[in-house]
């Protein structure tokens, strides 16, 4: 598979610089979050945009038509346009999260994604923003909430190059891990 990283970093310095220029960035953030949340609790959208069974034109003229009718702004639709004119539908979501992940550092912000079993009410969300910027050192958090119902509960939150991972499945895989080390010593003193 080709590499897309460097495409996807064309697509995005291009839509960062015109929607500097018409004062948008703050409008598409929104609209890309809101995008991101659909592409989540819709898994036929997802397929759209990483499926094959539809020609390119009608996979890019779907999409657009989903955007103009839940309103997105014109600069948005046109983006996805030109991204599926261009073939790179699937690569949509890499883009998004490159755009949220550059405005940020633009803005002087940190990114943190936060996985949880279940989503997180709003006095979570703010007991999980708060402990991240404490960690962080800084007020300028965005959060990335995604959801894994594999990880039992608990949560996983990545934010530059740390990860902390307090998940119920990963406790349990190391307490297997631990079992079976414990097994494998008791055998050896049988001999």
């Amino acid at each position: 598979m080709a590499d897309t990283s460097g495409v996807a970093k064309r697509y995005v310095k291009a839509l960062l610089e015109l929607a500097d220029e018409k004062r948008k960035l703050d409008k598409l953030a929104r609209q890309f979050a809101e995008l991101q949340a659909l592409l989540a609790e819709m898994p036929v959208l997802r397929r759209l945009l990483e499926g094959t069974a539809l020609p390119r034109d009608k996979q890019t003229r779907a999409l657009v038509a989903v955007l103009q009718k839940a309103g997105a702004d014109a600069l948005l639709v046109q983006f996805v346009g030109a991204v599926g004119e261009g073939g790179r539908l699937a690569i949509l979501p890499r883009m998004m999260r490159l755009f949220m992940a550059e405005l940020a550092a633009r803005r002087g912000e940190i990114s943190a994604e936060v996985i949880t079993a279940t989503p997180l009410d709003s006095a979570l969300t703010k007991g999980v923003k708060q402990a991240i910027q404490h960690i962080a050192k800084t007020d300028k958090i965005v959060l990335d909430q995604k959801q894994d119902a594999s990880l039992l509960g608990g949560l996983i939150i990545r934010m530059q190059s740390r990860m902390i991972d307090t998940s119920l499945r990963t406790k349990l895989k190391r307490l297997e891990a631990a079992m079976v080390g414990a097994e494998l010593g008791s055998d050896e003193g049988v001999n």
